[in-house]
């Protein structure tokens, strides 16, 4: 009986190992990129590989932020191992194997995943020079908007680390039109708005592309009589996409160019319409950051193209920009 006692002990003394492999962060390491490298994609779905990295570690706290010298989990496995018995041995412990696991260094610490809000205004000078002529007779008009004040308003937001969305609201004065053609000009003031929502993917540090679509109401020649024009404006719709490079990033300042361009819409005006048309948009651009806050300057220069039944017309903007825009994380 005492020898059947021991054999029975023994075969109940297995303990479980758990080996873990770990990750050193280094700087500039995102979770994103540490569960895409280790665990695959998806990444950011119900199931994806990282919401099973946060599980994997639940000592972080915040998963918003990690430091350069932390140390995460990437993967855990578990083996049953047979102990040999001992007298007064009862429930052994688990044993945990750690694999590379040198002590954390303090760091500055690095954002991960956020969402961040960003709400700003600029204001600026535009001018604008609209050359028209009539496809039947090739007479020709050219309006010169002296330089108007414009205003601009925009809400952003950070959906990930890769996906962001504007909307801006834009406009400009027109109060004054200098007209170099010899016709009388009616209805020159006025104004212009824009009302646009853009989709924007950041591909790497310096590069993004997007996806733009927008309402405004844009100026048109309109033919009153043979000795009589007016400048009409018309609202229709735009569809295009773009793309940003930072070329120059020193510290807290940026310094990049930017072109979009814009498929128009028909658009129907007073007793005629408009045939769809093109445009262009290219900028250059100088961001600072202060805390929480960016100051931007911005000079552009547009052309668009769109004609009716009767008038081919081309028109040319150029102008600046300074603003202000404040953000902040959720």
């Amino acid at each position: 009986m005492r020898i059947l006692s021991k054999t029975l002990l023994a075969l109940s003394l297995i303990t479980t190992v758990v080996h873990a492999e770990t990750f050193i962060v280094k700087k500039g390491d995102t979770l994103s990129q540490v569960a895409e490298q280790f665990l695959g994609k998806p990444i950011y779905s119900s199931k994806g590989s990282l919401r099973k990295l946060i599980a994997l570690n639940p000592q972080i706290k915040n998963p918003n932020f990690i430091r350069p010298g932390q140390i995460i989990y990437v993967s855990t496995t578990t083996e049953e191992v047979a102990v040999e018995p001992q007298e007064d041995t009862f429930e052994p412990e688990p044993v945990i194997e750690m694999i590379s696991a040198p002590e954390e260094i303090p760091a500055e610490d690095t954002p991960v995943i956020k969402t961040t809000y960003k709400f700003g205004a600029s204001t600026g000078l535009e001018y604008l020079d609209i050359n028209a002529s009539g496809k039947e007779f090739n007479d020709k008009a050219n309006l010169v908007m002296s330089p108007v004040p414009t205003v601009k308003l925009f809400a952003e937001r950070d959906w990930s680390e890769k996906y962001s969305s504007r909307f801006t609201f834009a406009h400009a004065f027109e109060p004054k039109v200098d007209t170099r053609a010899n016709q009388e000009l009616k209805n020159s003031q006025g104004h212009r708005s824009r009302f646009s929502l853009d989709l924007t993917r950041k591909i790497n540090d310096q590069f993004r592309v997007r996806g733009i679509g927008a309402y405004a109401r844009r100026s048109f020649i309109k033919a009153e009589s043979d000795e009589v024009l007016s400048l009409d404006r018309i609202y229709g719709f735009e569809i295009g996409g773009g793309a940003e490079f930072d070329f120059f990033k020193k510290e807290k300042s940026t310094i990049g160019a930017g072109l979009d361009a814009f498929y128009l819409a028909p658009s129907s005006g007073a007793g005629y319409t408009t045939d769809s048309g093109y445009s262009t948009l290219a900028n250059v651009y100088l961001r600072h950051q202060l805390s929480s806050m960016m100051l931007e300057a911005s000079t552009y220069y547009g052309h668009w193209n769109q004609d009716t039944k009767f008038v081919s017309q081309k028109v040319n903007t150029l102008g600046f920009n300074v603003g202000l825009s404040w953000s902040f994380d959720k």
